[in-house]
């Protein structure tokens, strides 16, 4: 799912960006920043709106059209690749999963998850896009969380999963379902093969997240080593997670959501902050953050191609208006004998 309020932590005060010098104490440098420097920003902010909005249209139009690559087909034992998304998504995640197979070099078990606003449409979508995508809809992911996460049983996972979208992540995508499962958030490219992800998905031992730069998380890490007992792994991001289903200790992440305050549970970092204590118990690595790239401006969009982009903040509107272009464009031209080859998923 594409987290529009993003998990990576940035501070929202115009003089706090880095681009921009801090307004000075003086009349003339109040001036200046009120003059100059905040109506610059601010058309810049209007002018990635109205590309990010006329790149969006596009990108809904083009995932209409697509059908399955010319791949070889996924194994019979292949590891399921999730996404959790919505009817805004829809488009992010097909050209997400697209770039995953192309980069794979084969197709993938894609199984899709509803944030609960996927309709008829959004599924036919997927089949057209995708052989063999498996849909889970809301009343079977519904039947199955009653059965292994009842909510007398687990009372805060449910609730928290009912308010906010995001915590369906870790719970539909994960609660009931067996063996090792790769999670990927939409808002993503891939560009190049991504080996670490593979020889994962052949031979699933060591687990992975994604990294980032700072926390995220619904207070700062020190205080939820307290509160939780337990040390966390820095700079979690969940737009990648490689995990072993089996492996969660359900009961132990009700009595973690119990831990938090209500205001906690309740805050937009309440999924990832629940990610990053399992991972941390059970001691995952982070994926290279060379490879596999948080990408917050335009900034970060330079330079050589890596492996992926997770495109956040500032550049979402690259994102919309030029970088599906560009993955559509080299996808579209390579030729076969150079298209990135890898062993089936």
């Amino acid at each position: 799912m594409s987290n529009e309020c993003s998990r990576s932590p940035v501070t929202p005060h115009l003089r706090d960006n880095p681009s921009l010098p801090p307004p000075s104490s003086t009349g003339l440098g109040r001036l200046a920043y009120r003059l100059y420097f905040r109506p610059r920003t601010w058309l810049g902010d209007q002018r990635d709106s109205f590309l990010r909005q006329r790149g969006d249209r596009a990108m809904r139009t083009a995932a209409a059209l697509l059908g399955p690559l010319p791949l070889p087909p996924a194994s019979a034992d292949a590891l399921p690749c999730r996404f959790l998304t919505g009817a805004r998504f829809v488009h992010q995640t097909v050209f997400c999963a697209r770039s995953f197979e192309w980069a794979c070099g084969t197709h993938c078990n894609i199984e899709i998850f509803s944030d609960g606003t996927l309709q008829p449409e959004h599924a036919e979508l997927f089949r057209r896009a995708f052989r063999g995508v498996l849909i889970h809809d809301d009343r079977t992911t519904a039947a199955r969380l009653d059965q292994v996460l009842p909510r007398a049983r687990f009372p805060l996972l449910r609730v928290m999963r009912d308010r906010t979208p995001l915590v369906r992540k870790i719970v539909d995508l994960h609660a009931g379902l067996r063996g090792p499962s790769l999670t990927l958030d939409s808002d993503m490219l891939l560009f190049r093969p991504p080996t670490v992800l593979m020889d994962w998905m052949a031979h699933p031992r060591q687990e992975y997240y994604m990294s980032q730069g700072a926390d995220a998380l619904v207070t700062d890490r020190r205080s939820l080593e307290e509160i939780f007992g337990a040390v966390l792994s820095p700079g979690v991001n969940s737009g990648i997670v490689a995990i072993d289903d089996d492996a969660i200790d359900w009961d132990d992440l009700e009595r973690t959501a119990a831990a938090l305050t209500e205001e906690q549970r309740r805050h937009l970092w309440a999924e990832q902050t629940l990610i990053a204590y399992h991972v941390s118990r059970r001691g995952a690595r982070p994926l290279p953050t060379a490879d596999y790239r948080l990408c917050n401006s335009r900034a970060d969009l330079t330079g050589a191609l890596p492996v992926l982009r997770h495109y956040v903040h500032k550049a979402k509107a690259a994102y919309a208006a030029s970088e599906w272009r560009m993955w559509l464009n080299l996808s579209s031209t390579m030729a076969s004998a150079s298209r990135p080859k890898g062993r089936p998923a």
